[in-house]
């Protein structure tokens, strides 16, 4: 290049070698390089892609390929007409012209072929369905730019030869004159067009592909689950200008605009952004890593350490090559990002030196825009690309957690809880998101401050050592406080998940909270974990207001510190414009990273603690399979095959490497989880768990065969049910071996779903198949009451489903899904007689049932079934003490024959001749309205009573389970007031003030700076700026930095007790609100939304809001209102699986449970994608608006050349490239200001809620001592469930005399747990009232009711905490009472035994106790309270005939002088009452004595005693 012609002339032009080689070669070079990249990339997509999409032959393509061959043509004619011209000229003795006109031919041939290698691309791309590319989209963009330079230049030559001094010329022709050169230069001209044709169509998507994109969607409607998102990402048609400037993206912000944003607007994600496609990246790794572990270590050497997950490296190796693209353009970022203050430089410079032609000030004006524009494309695809990163690693981290939580061992599940995992999906995983998008900077940062620091050398001199010294010295600091951040991270984690499963554990209980009046007492225990989690959230914050005030002013001390070296070592330094303000810029540059480095080592920090936690996790064990099937001997003709055979077996709940890790840490941490290590949903009867030394079932022998009907009995934690968990492989096996073979076995559990979808549990519908099955479990009554018969949706854990019906749709399950082997565990307990006789003779008996040609093994406490089995094994301490058939053991006279004399009189009579069958329906056509069986209505399940199915008019809709919907439209003003209004009005003051006074700081100082260099360029050349005035200049420059930190400080810890302030207010505010809230509410709404807003949002408001003040589009925000909803299903759906994990593993469903997770995360990852993209298309809109104010402030600079000085046009542009660098800083974070306020919206939605009545009324309050009497009346009462629904009750009316014994009775849906739930006012009174004693109790408050009642509940209720805690939450009674009542509750030697006997922890749900020692406990509880009024609801029905026997005579001894009111589902244990009870429509049917009732044959309390077999003249003499 030659500077003369090029640079300092005021006619620039390019010389003839840099055109016919640079020009030409350049992006020959760049496409010869780059086209295998493409093509391979092509041909490796279309390989490993699934998808079907085609792209056909349409305008787009066709026009394309018609331009590349009309190109190619041209290009032929050209080299053709080149040599030529060479040949016609080549006696000319120039040799210049000769090798020009070989530059020619080797130029023409380069294009041609390049155009050929373009052909060849774009027909690749139509063959595999690719329309856009990045590499063919820049190579037509630097052709096109390298042929209009050259164009221009020919034009320029030819304009220049003809317009020569006439004394020059020779001959005057005109420039459109006709010759060889013109023609070359038309033929060139074409090139151009054509070449020009092809980049601007690269502009423009492909219409019809999107239309194909669609259609093949579409067709895809049959097979897909997904009916909210059909619409295919619009990215995958969109151009590369598209994708780089997000433009596709616009049609949704537009929409947004016009409407709020709805899920099926939103696209749906990519395939390889899926969740699937991203876990089997994920487990393919894992795999290999364990492989290269176990291969690398002797894995039977049992010293060997178990192989430990690391998800880092499994990420990086998944993820790797979605992860260096993006780090390249962070690379190709901060090199414009250096290159600005050069250009800078050259600006000012320019503004000096008045030598320099004009055009030298708009060509820098151009390079700084253009520049700035490299800047801004690399960093919003960086931050794309980083986040969708991000995104991947959450997405891969869900997959992975929800299918190891489906293979957990028990000792594993027991160390994990349901809020531990919730957290770990909700939170843990979100850290690789926040972090995704900083990860760069822990190379980046470090590299930008090096280059900084050498430009600023440059520039300063020795004197930038003061300000590296300076930072070097930063280093050990930053590492102690991150040090102690750490600790701090983890231990708030830990309150996090000790909160979230707290409140997970007391949703689930919350009615037996209302029950006994402990609200008070869980929202204290919730708000004592609130409290320390939101101390350590304040420390967290304090420490972390000390870091960003240390590197915030960091920046501006390195500056000072070097300003301050430079011009106090040598007077003769000068700190002109150019040093000042170029400095300035690198000091700006300076202040990201160094900003940047607290918040990312703070996300670094608080990464790695869930790193830890989720490898934890991931590292936990597995159950082992240790159960040996065989299929082969599988012969279901053959009777005398076993099907079952268990070999001198012992199981535990512990492999042998966890009992050793378990007693390596008891002996370092005292013993206190030795009993709490089994699965918090089992149903099981067994209790010694507390040894882990040895195994809890020991030498057991059993041969069961096939087709036969097997018992298993014993008494209370005898180990019935650990004996059908370790058949099903949920155990360890520690000695002999199991065979099965081909079984499908079972355990209840109920769905989410409608009742035909929990029976059918994902096996195709068989009509005949199905009905057989509801008739012969009894389900067909229960179907008429019912809105949508087997359609009607069951609420969340089976809501509006009584036990009776929970426990038959189970067993419907099991029947329908018809296998070879059934476990049933107690399945008879929750039902009435003679729906448990209907069962009994329509589904198990071995000579009428449907499944006598199968194998049952059940787990029972009806001994009167015993006589028909054909083996029967005798549990007890975990060992078989007996067995054989049932006369086998009679005639041995041991324990079991014993039990069966002693409770003899509690079996149905077998020879009930009367007894037939078919007397179920007549009995039950009689107590049938005329009138249409109409809806039922309900409570939780999860109860103290049995949830009753009442009957009412049918509703206009049979939706339980109504879909969360969002709020429309901006955030509301009132949310943003009520938000400020938690913070508080002087912290809001006190926070703007801080932060003002600092803004304006930082502004000051580049004001300053200019008046200093302004100041120091008045002197003359040879004069100094005296000592004093450069102190004070530099006294003023750094008491205005030394201001602005303090003030970031002041204002960060402001902002930090404002901001914890409002979220303790709103945590609290909505956590009375949910415990306040009427039952009706938790029927409606899944427990997983209710966490979400207790674990995310809570969240939200604790840690981003603090840090995310930012901007707002109306998209953006309804888009997270969206992703809000899409993440409440993954959390409600993971949870519902984790109570559901034993039959789903039982029912080998993994599959479609796995699918339906990653249909749920996919769904949400599509609104985290939108939001991604949305928060890119505002950056790049606002960034480049910013860069042209910053490209016209140079501009008008340029042109006002003469009029301003270099200091004024340093500061205006300084400060123009900062408002680039502002608006990027203000749209980073991964939401803005409203969108996070959008948490604060839905939590202070949930404290809006409708509640229930004062808990206490002061004007109203009742004695002390009431009730006295328990003296009970119904005066005309009737009551609904919720508005609007038809009364479950009617016109109740009764007296009920102190101390007397009332049975409850009626069939399903008659309203017996409506009544129960009306005397503690779970649901009000529509009409009449209720007395107590003659005190109303619709006009006391609900605490001053519910604490002088007592219930036992069906389903016994436990809360992690202590036993104590367990039966006195607020400590009123003391240990000798507590003690008491164990002893009367017969559990006084079993607490004994326990490790710290009262203060004995008990696990989540009670898990590490049986079923039946929970509701010991409950009696326990009811003993403790000892009030006049005790309701049992069927009490007993989980425990054995002799446990029961106690628990009856507990009962009539200590509660003799109390009114008992007990709803029967086993007649026989209400014989004894006063009165009998009779419901039937909601409507009191018949109450009388027993006799008189049985006395009466049309009476139907008589026809239902003779259903269940207790009808004899015995019966009928003792009651009378």
């Amino acid at each position: 290049m030659d500077d003369q012609i090029t640079w300092t002339t005021e006619e620039p032009r390019l010389t003839l070698c840099f055109r016919k080689t640079i020009l030409v070669w350049l992006p020959a070079i760049y496409l010869i390089i780059l086209s295998p990249i493409i093509i391979f990339s092509l041909i490796y997509k279309s390989k490993s892609s699934s998808s079907t999409i085609r792209f056909k032959w349409n305008n787009y393509n066709s026009l394309r390929m018609a331009i590349i061959v009309a190109l190619i043509l041209e290009l032929i004619i050209d080299l053709v007409l080149t040599v030529y011209d060479y040949n016609h000229n080549n006696h000319n003795d120039n040799i210049i012209e000769n090798q020009k006109y070989k530059a020619d031919i080797v130029n023409a041939i380069i294009r041609l072929l390049c155009s050929i290698i373009l052909m060849i691309i774009f027909w690749l791309m139509k063959k595999y369905s690719q329309h856009t590319s990045a590499i063919i989209w820049s190579y037509l963009a630097l052709q096109s730019l390298s042929l209009l330079l050259e164009l221009i230049s020919q034009i320029m030559d030819r304009y220049r030869y003809y317009h020569q001094d006439e004394q020059q010329q020779q001959q005057q022709q005109s420039f459109w004159h006709l010759d060889s050169q013109m023609s070359s230069m038309f033929i060139f001209l074409i090139n151009f067009l054509l070449n020009f044709s092809l980049f601007i169509q690269s502009f423009i998507s492909d219409p019809e592909a999107d239309k194909i994109m669609k259609i093949t969607i579409d067709e895809k409607k049959s097979t897909d689950n997904n009916d909210e998102q059909r619409k295919p990402l619009a990215k995958m048609t969109a151009s590369f200008f598209s994708r780089l400037t997000f433009s596709w993206y616009s049609p949704l912000t537009y929409l947004g605009l016009k409407r709020p944003i709805i899920l099926s607007d939103i696209w749906r994600i990519r395939e390889q952004d899926s969740s699937f496609y991203n876990y089997q990246l994920f487990q393919q790794k894992l795999n290999e890593f364990r492989h290269e572990y176990d291969t690398k270590n002797n894995v039977f050497n049992s010293k060997t350490k178990p192989f430990k997950v690391n998800i880092i490296k499994i990420i990086w190796s998944t993820l790797k090559y979605y992860f260096i693209p993006g780090s390249l353009a962070k690379i190709l970022n901060d090199f414009f990002v250096f290159a600005n203050p050069m250009v800078l430089k050259q600006l000012i410079n320019f503004m000096d030196d008045h030598h320099q032609p004009n055009w030298h000030g708009y060509f820098f004006a151009l390079l700084l825009f253009l520049v700035t524009s490299g800047q801004i494309f690399a960093l919003n695809y960086y931050f794309n690309r980083m986040m969708i990163f991000g995104l991947r690693i959450r997405t891969q981290l869900i997959a992975a957690i929800y299918r190891k939580s489906l293979k957990l061992s028990n000792s594993s599940r027991s160390k994990f809880t349901t809020g531990q995992i919730v957290n770990l999906m909700a939170v843990d995983a979100q850290r690789f998101v926040d972090v995704s998008s900083f990860i760069n900077l822990l190379w980046s940062a470090p590299l930008q401050i090096i280059i900084a620091m050498i430009l600023l050398w440059r520039e300063l001199g020795v004197s930038v050592l003061g300000g590296f010294f300076f930072m070097l010295a930063m280093i050990p600091i930053n590492a102690y406080l991150t040090n102690i951040s750490k600790r701090l991270q983890i231990r708030q984690m830990k309150l996090k998940d000790e909160r979230v499963k707290a409140m997970n554990e007391i949703l689930n209980g919350m009615k037996i909270i209302k029950l006994y009046s402990w609200e008070q007492a869980f929202i204290e225990r919730i708000q004592t974990i609130r409290s320390k989690e939101l101390q350590m959230l304040k420390r967290i914050n304090y420490l972390g207001a000390l870091i960003q005030a240390i590197w915030n002013l960091a920046p501006f001390l390195v500056s000072f510190i070097t300003f301050a070296i430079y011009v106090c070592i040598d007077h003769q330094n000068r700190l002109t414009a150019s040093k000042a303000f170029v400095s300035l810029s690198l000091f700006n540059i300076l202040r990201f990273p160094l900003a940047m480095l607290p918040n990312l080592v703070t996300l670094i920090i608080m990464t790695s603690v869930s790193m830890k936690r989720l490898n934890n996790f991931l590292s936990s064990t597995e159950l082992t399979n240790y159960i040996q099937r065989n299929e082969s001997k599988n012969n279901p003709g053959d009777d005398d095959d076993h099907c079952i055979i268990l070999d001198n077996c012992s199981f535990s709940w512990y492999n042998q490497d966890e009992q050793n890790n378990n007693n390596n840490n008891n002996n370092k941490n005292k013993k206190q989880q030795k009993h709490s290590k089994k699965n918090d949903h089992q149903h099981d009867d067994d209790d010694d768990k507390q040894n882990h030394s040895k195994p809890f079932l020991q030498k057991i022998q059993m041969k069961i065969k096939t087709k036969s009907f097997v018992a298993i009995v014993g008494a209370v934690g005898s180990g019935k049910s650990s004996l059908l968990q370790a058949i099903l492989g949920n155990m360890e096996l520690t000695n002999g071996t199991i065979n099965m073979y081909a079984y499908t076995p079972q355990e209840p559990w109920i769905q989410n779903n409608t009742v035909r979808d929990n029976i059918l549990f994902n096996q195709p519908f068989n009509e005949r198949m199905y009905w057989k099955v509801i008739d012969s479990c009894s389900l067909k009554p229960d179907l008429q009451v019912l809105t949508d018969g087997d359609q009607t949706e069951i609420g969340e854990k089976g809501i509006n489903l009584s036990g009776g019906q929970k426990q038959r749709v189970s067993l419907a399950r099991a029947c329908y899904n018809d296998a070879d082997i059934y476990l049933m565990d107690d399945t008879l307990s929750a039902v009435d007689s003679h729906v448990g006789k209907h069962i009994y003779e329509h589904i198990i008996s071995s000579t009428t049932g449907l499944l006598r040609n199968k194998t049952r093994i059940l787990v029972t406490n009806n001994l009167w079934l015993l006589p028909e089995t054909d083996y029967i094994y005798v549990l007890r301490d975990g060992q078989i003490i007996e067995s054989g058939s049932y006369p086998e053991l009679m005639k041995q006279n041991n324990y079991f024959s014993n039990l069966i004399q002693q409770f003899s009189n509690n079996n149905p009579e077998d020879d009930d001749e009367d007894n037939n069958p078919e007397d179920d329906d007549n009995d039950a056509d009689k107590t049938k309205s005329n009138k249409p069986k109409p809806r039922f209505h309900s409570l939780n399940d999860q109860s103290a009573i049995g949830v009753d199915n009442n009957v009412g008019k049918k509703l206009t809709t049979s939706k339980l389970i109504e879909k969360e919907m969002a709020q429309i439209g901006q955030v509301k003003f009132h949310v943003y007031g009520r938000y400020l209004k938690a913070i508080s009005i002087t912290w809001v003051i006190i926070i703007l003030i801080n932060y003002g006074v600092a803004q304006l700081s930082n502004a000051s100082s580049g004001v300053w700076l200019s008046i200093w260099s302004a100041q120091s360029e008045n002197y003359d050349q040879g004069e100094n700026m005296e000592h004093s005035d450069t102190i004070y200049y530099l006294a003023i420059y750094g008491a205005i930095g030394l201001c602005q930190g303090i003030f970031y400080g002041l204002g960060w810890i402001s902002m930090t007790n404002g901001i914890i302030k409002a979220a303790s207010s709103l945590h609290n505010q909505m956590l009375q609100t949910i415990f306040r809230s009427m039952m009706s509410f938790f029927d409606v709404t899944p427990l997983g939304r209710i966490l979400n807003r207790f674990s995310k949002d809570i969240d939200v408001c604790d840690t981003s809001i603090q840090m995310n003040f930012r901007l707002y589009i109306s998209t953006a925000r309804q888009l997270k209102r969206i992703e809000s909803i899409t993440k409440s299903p993954v959390y409600s759906h993971f949870s519902e699986t984790l109570t559901g994990v034993n039959t789903i593993r039982a029912f080998s469903c993994m599959k479609e449970f796995i699918i339906k997770n990653d249909d749920n995360a996919d769904i949400n990852n599509s609104c985290n994608l939108a939001m991604i993209i949305s928060n890119r298309w505002l950056s790049i809109r606002l960034e480049l608006i910013a860069n042209f104010i910053v490209f016209f402030a140079a501009i008008f600079a340029v042109i006002y050349r003469q009029k301003m000085d270099s200091s004024a046009v340093g500061l205006i542009i300084t400060y123009a490239l900062n408002t680039t660098q502002n608006l990027n800083y203000l749209v980073r974070s991964s939401t803005d200001i409203e969108t996070n306020i959008v948490s604060a919206e839905r939590i202070l939605e949930y404290t809006d809620l409708s509640v229930e009545a004062e808990w206490e009324i002061q004007e109203t309050s009742p004695p002390n001592n009431w009730p006295q009497q328990g003296r009970i009346e119904f005066i005309e009462y009737g009551t609904r469930y919720r508005p609007k629904l038809d009364l479950v009750l009617k016109s109740i009316t009764a007296r009920i005399e102190p101390s007397e014994k009332i049975g409850i009775v009626g069939r399903t849906g008659a309203g017996k747990s409506s009544l129960t739930l009306a005397l503690f006012r779970l649901i009000e009174a529509a009409n009449g009232c209720i007395r107590i004693d003659g005190i109303d109790i619709s006009k006391i408050g609900l605490h001053q009711l519910r604490s002088r009642l007592t219930i036992i509940p069906q389903d016994p209720v436990l809360f992690s905490g202590t036993l104590r805690t367990n039966l006195d939450p607020f400590k009123n009674f003391s240990d000798e009472q507590i003690w008491r009542c164990l002893e009367l509750a017969h559990l006084k030697q079993f607490t004994l035994s326990l490790d710290g006997h009262l203060e004995y922890e008990i696990n989540e749900s009670g898990s590490n106790l049986s079923v039946g020692q929970r509701q010991l406990v409950c009696l326990a509880r009811a003993l403790l309270r000892k009030t006049k009024v005790l309701v049992l609801d069927e009490a007993t029905a989980a425990v054995d005939m002799e446990t029961d026997s106690l628990i009856q005579q507990t009962i009539r001894q200590s509660f003799i002088d109390c009114t008992i009111l007990t709803i029967a589902h086993r007649l026989n244990t209400i014989m004894d009452s006063d009165r009998i009870l009779v419901l039937d429509d909601g409507q009191i049917a018949e109450f009388d004595t027993p006799a008189n009732l049985l006395a009466n044959n049309d009476s139907i309390f008589y026809s239902m005693t003779r259903s269940a077999g207790l009808l004899s003249d015995n019966n009928i003499n003792n009651d009378r």
